[in-house]
């Protein structure tokens, strides 16, 4: 070995066993490693959560708590006390983008020696993802909270989650089961409606009282409407994971246990969501149907990832 190779060896080599990593392969390790996992799952969290804490900046009618971007208002960059409560929530929102940036870099470099192509385009997607969602919570702000933009702000975070779990699943090493065609079909059935109720959930929260300020206009549905054929979507996924289950019991613990999960999850934003109807959508009740409908899309992107068709 020359010179040249016995440095890049030296370079590219974990610590030697027994000696203290440098900070370098702490942060970025050669093979995936317990902190691996951990920034993953962490990058996982945070798209979840900062959909809630959207949710909340709604519901608080503090969507325009701060009432231009990048600046709060004109005159100040940040909050002040003369602007109220809701200018804080608000900006506080916005602060939580640079959690996102920070858990996403520290993704990216927790990966890229592991020379894994495909754990390098995860974690680089959600990195390069987060300033396009801020660039849509600027036009959000802009339009005044029209209805139709703050729904694809919503929506254009699912994907954030779908690739964040697939990372985790990745660092993690899940093996996927493979099943018959019927049951694969069962699974992107399950995917499909996922979508679906997202998107007609998105439509009718639109037509709901939660604008986000008191004066933002709504999409002029009618909610009774718009109710039957959410509704409809949720007794069609419940059944089909249902179907599912049942088949993965006589074929796997570990497949059946996944599916349950999902089932699962699906059963418990069900209930919520028919608590906040029929209770007129008390804003508590509300946020955790937000952080439910979070907790589905990281469940079945986990079905989707574990659960396919055998060659």
């Amino acid at each position: 070995m020359n010179q040249k190779e016995a440095m890049t060896s030296s370079a590219s080599s974990p610590a030697p066993s027994g000696t203290t990593p440098s900070l370098r392969d702490r942060l970025m390790p050669t093979t995936v490693t317990a902190y691996t996992r951990r920034i993953t799952v962490a990058a996982l969290v945070s798209q979840m959560l900062i959909v809630v804490t959207g949710g909340l900046v709604r519901l608080t009618a503090s969507g325009l708590g701060c009432s231009t971007w990048p600046k709060c208002t004109p005159e100040s960059l940040t909050a002040t006390p003369e602007l109220g409560i809701h200018s804080f929530i608000e900006f506080g929102n916005r602060m939580l983008t640079f959690a996102l940036l920070a858990i996403a870099v520290l993704a990216v470099l927790a990966v890229w020696r592991t020379g894994r192509r495909e754990l390098r385009y995860l974690a680089l997607s959600l990195l390069l993802f987060v300033p396009f969602q801020a660039l849509v919570g600027m036009v959000t702000v802009l339009t005044h909270l029209n209805p139709w933009v703050v729904g694809v702000h919503f929506l254009i975070s699912m994907p954030l989650i779908v690739w964040a779990t697939r990372l985790v699943n990745h660092t993690y090493g899940s093996q996927p089961h493979l099943t018959s065609a019927r049951n694969a079909l069962l699974v992107k059935a399950v995917a499909v409606l996922t979508g679906a109720i997202l998107i007609v959930g998105t439509v009718l929260t639109g037509s709901g009282p939660h604008a986000g300020d008191h004066g933002a206009a709504r999409n002029g549905l009618d909610p009774a409407a718009v109710t039957p054929f959410h509704s409809a979507l949720i007794y069609l996924i419940i059944a089909a994971l249902v179907a599912l289950l049942v088949s993965m019991r006589r074929e796997s613990p570990r497949a059946a246990k996944i599916v349950g999960l999902a089932l699962g999850v699906v059963l418990f934003q069900g209930v919520i969501g028919y608590i906040q109807h029929f209770l007129s959508l008390p804003v508590a009740v509300v946020a955790l149907h937000m952080l439910g409908s979070t907790m589905v899309v990281a469940a079945v992107a986990h079905l989707v990832f574990n659960v396919r068709k055998a060659a």
